[in-house]
């Protein structure tokens, strides 16, 4: 294999430019017989070093037949710094949360609100002084329509005073504030936040702003140390029913955990009450009312253990205050059968026009699938099962027609439109593509491997678990040698989390240059039930890493692999991973390269912004305190769970990609290992970027996988093993 930079860039340049769409609105009709799609697509740019979003319209009429023909309507439209979006029931209104920078290169953000001819709001939110920057995550972020579309609701941290230096008198002296909004001496004091990607967020309020006049009112009668997050209306407009994340004794990082402890709010308007209305010792996420006003739903988890695993549907009824476990916990999924719910969160808009019935997306096993629950008897029924297709996610659902987007590893992103069909028996879906396009990727395979552990690496509390690899390579020729492929071995981060067959730009790209990708879903992942979630605690490093090279086995046994060019490749547990791999396997593979990998746990739980997580996972979950430090014999059992107790046993080239600004996995995890393997006179090189823990930032996604690349083609061996 002869790789050049210049194909590198090229074939990386080709597919960094395929857009990915992340959210659509279905507007209906007025007699249900024609729709309207509007659709919101990001894309890389390098130039611009930056993504870039995009709109894009269709229409739709039914033909008579009762099914829908699609057109395109216009160029798609750049939307330059947009943050949150919404379209009101009717279709009649579009709001749109934008931020820019002032002349002082401050963040200003606007709210504005369209009708189909006219801008009729255009407010600058920081001019308004009732708050601070409005929350734009998925872990907060909401903006939510009244019913009668008078007034939205959204996420924002709460206004603070202004903090100055004691030597500072411009401010009182201008006038410009009153004395009492300003602290002095406080401009370095340290404010809890929520971590990693959340540095921002500190304190949050629920906001109502009132589309006729612009004003807003912030609705705060939740309790002290609680931030409010994910809004929406009650029924009658009369209060805000919104997730509350508890901050006490401190906030532990949010993003990518499912375990933080939070409630459910009522808060009424007019009367200033608030009332709790979920179990205090859950996760509580996700609420959405149902069509009718009866019920409202919500995913609870629970507190504390894994950072990711299956979550409870359940049912509140908005009349009687009773609530009901719709979907519970699923222990295994032995059969192919339903293994549990496992997603970052419900759409907005799931509900069946009946109200009896939610559809969204969620793992089951390696893929993304589109499911539909009966709230009243809790059965679920997978309503896609297309082997060519990977991955599902429901983005909008309005009266039974659904837009949803769809991939796979050899297919691009793209819209679908289906339409919801249900008896007592079965509910079918039939669907309407939005083009005529081919969407398929050539001279790209991809396959699911299933897996089981061997007698020697089964786990005795937990016998007879499954799990899988996803296997993608170039299409064979009819000409190809056999062993022609060399092999990058990628198991994912978490660990409790999944690489689903959906389009990723990463082990494509990989396939266009020649290498096969092994994506392995060891057991605790995510989609195999909560005893493979469960049988990892206390195992990692030792069960992941075998299941790892179970997979890597077996795919050996397929001809057009070269068992002499293995390559290593993963971030975060997945670099933690590949490090134990490289140290406990020295002689398997050629070379690694790893992103923010966990190399030192005993570290990490004093650095990192989860450190429950370095308990949990090393099996110590209950030792875990907020108030007490580890000793030292909880120090000794994460040391032997860490890959820096092979590091003496490395040998091959190991590359190091680094995030300077990581709270997740601090960048001294694996810069200490690159001193240390330096030290030892082993090949290491190391790049570290202006980023946080995904490096996720155009030019420093781009450019880690150039380096990547050039690392592993640099390291390659020839057929009888040789460099």
């Amino acid at each position: 294999m002869d790789l050049q930079v210049e194909e590198i860039i090229h074939q990386y340049r080709e597919f960094s430019k395929v857009p990915n769409p992340i959210k659509a609105n279905l507007i209906l009709g007025p007699k249900e017989n024609s729709v309207s799609i509007r659709s919101e697509w990001s894309v890389r740019d390098l130039e611009r070093s930056e993504r870039v979003q995009f709109v894009v319209h269709h229409v739709g009429h039914s033909n008579g037949k009762d099914q829908f023909q699609v057109l395109t309507v216009g160029p798609a439209t750049l939307m330059p710094n947009l943050k949150l979006s919404s379209v009101s029931s009717s279709g009649k209104f579009l709001a749109i949360l934008s931020e820019t920078p002032n002349k002082k290169g401050e963040k200003q953000q606007y709210l504005e609100v369209w009708t189909s001819k006219l801008k009729i709001l255009n407010v600058n939110l920081q001019n308004l002084e009732a708050h601070g920057s409005v929350c734009d995550d998925k872990e907060f972020g909401c903006l939510e329509w009244s019913n009668d579309e008078s007034y939205l609701l959204y996420i924002a941290e709460k206004k603070k005073p202004k903090g100055e230096s004691f030597f500072k008198e411009s401010s009182i002296h201008s006038g410009s504030l009153k004395k009492e909004e300003i602290r002095k001496g406080v401009e370095f004091l340290y404010e809890d936040n929520w971590g990693e990607q959340l540095e921002e967020r500190h304190h949050t309020v629920v906001c109502v702003i009132n589309i006729s006049t612009g004003s807003v009112t912030v609705v705060d009668h939740l309790p002290p140390g609680v931030s409010s997050a994910q809004a929406v209306w009650s029924p009658n407009d009369a209060g805000v029913v919104c997730v509350g994340w508890d901050e006490k004794p401190y906030c532990l990082g949010l993003v990518y955990c499912k375990n933080r402890r939070s409630h459910l709010y009522y808060q009424e308007i007019e009367t200033n009450s608030c009332v709790v209305i979920s179990n205090k010792e859950k996760c509580v996420f996700s609420p959405r009312f149902s069509p009718d006003n009866h019920y409202l739903v919500f995913l609870e988890s629970q507190v504390g253990g894994p950072h990711f695993s299956g979550s409870r549907l359940i049912k509140y009824d908005w009349r009687s205050k009773e609530s009901t476990v719709v979907v519970d916990l699923v222990n295994d999924s032995l059969g192919g059968g339903f293994p549990g719910i496992y997603l970052n969160g419900l759409p907005s808009r799931c509900w069946t026009k009946d109200s009896n019935c939610l559809v969204f997306n969620t793992f089951w096993k390696s893929k993304q699938e589109l499911v539909c629950v009966d709230i009243h008897n809790g059965q679920v029924e997978r309503l896609t099962n297309d082997e060519e297709i990977g991955s599902w996610e429901l983005l909008d659902m309005r009266k039974d027609i659904i837009i949803a987007s769809r991939s796979s590893l050899n297919v691009y992103p793209h819209l679908i439109l289906g339409r919801l069909q249900r008896s007592d028996q079965k509910t079918d879906i039939e669907w309407i593509e939005l083009d005529n396009t081919s969407h398929q990727i050539p001279d790209i395979d991809w396959t699911i491997i299933p897996l089981k552990p061997t007698k020697e690496t089964e786990n005795s509390e937990f016998l007879g678990i499954e799990y899988e690899a996803v296997l993608v390579k170039p299409k064979k020729g009819g000409d190809e040698k056999i062993h022609s492929h060399p092999l990058i071995v990628w198991p994912h981060g978490g660990p409790h989390s999944l690489i689903t067959p959906g389009y990723a730009l990463y082990p494509i790209v990989f396939a266009k240059l020649g290498f096969a990708s092994l994506l392995v879903n060891f057991r605790g992942s995510l989609g195999f039930g909560e005893h493979s979630i469960n049988s990892l605690l206390g195992n990692i490093g030792n069960q992941d890493v075998k299941d790892v090279q179970l997979a890597v086995e077996n795919v050996l046994t397929r001809e057009d692999i070269n068992r002499a060019q293995l390559f290593l490749f993963g971030g975060s547990h997945g670099g933690f991973l590949v490090t134990h791999i490289a140290g406990q396997f020295p002689d398997q593979y050629r070379a690694c390269a790893c992103r923010n990998p966990v190399v030192n746990i005993p570290a990490l739980q004093g650095n990192s912004d989860i450190p429950d997580w370095c308990f949990t996972e090393a099996g110590l979950g209950k030792q875990f305190s907020f108030q007490e430090p580890a000793t030292s014999e909880v120090l000794t059992t994460m040391w032997n769970c860490s890959p820096i107790r092979y590091v003496n046993n490395i040998k091959i080239p190991v590359l190091f990609l680094i995030g300077k600004n990581d709270l997740r996995v601090p960048s001294n995890q694996g810069l200490y290992m690159f001193k240390l393997l330096k030290a030892r006179g082993r090949p290491v090189k190391c790049h570290v970027y202006e980023d946080n823990h995904p490096l996720s930032k155009v030019e420093v996604e781009a450019d880690a996988f150039v380096n990547t690349v050039l690392w592993f083609a640099e390291h390659l061996a020839s057929e009888d093993g040789k460099l």
